[in-house]
């Protein structure tokens, strides 16, 4: 079976979403759809391209999405949760 880190790194950011969407309660949703944009991108690049361009094309813009913080985080949820990933 071939380990495909992109897939991975896709997985871990909607789990970060969806955690730090739960933070908010009520407008958790707001917060989750204002950062979903690049790991929708991604999802929909995944889905055009073989394993291998994805992985060479996807990796390092995952990467750096799960290590920066999400760009609409009023209250500073996400930064525990980046710590723990």
């Amino acid at each position: 079976m071939t380990r495909v880190r992109s897939v991975e790194l896709m997985v871990l950011s909607l789990d970060l979403l969806t955690r730090l969407a739960s933070c908010y309660g009520r407008c958790g949703k707001r917060v989750f759809e204002a950062n979903q944009e690049p790991v929708v991108k991604a999802m929909h690049l995944f889905e055009c391209l073989t394993l291998a361009e994805a992985e060479s094309i996807l990796l390092e813009p995952l990467k750096l999405w799960l290590r920066d913080s999400p760009e609409f985080d009023p209250e500073g949820w996400a930064l525990p949760l980046l710590k723990r990933l």
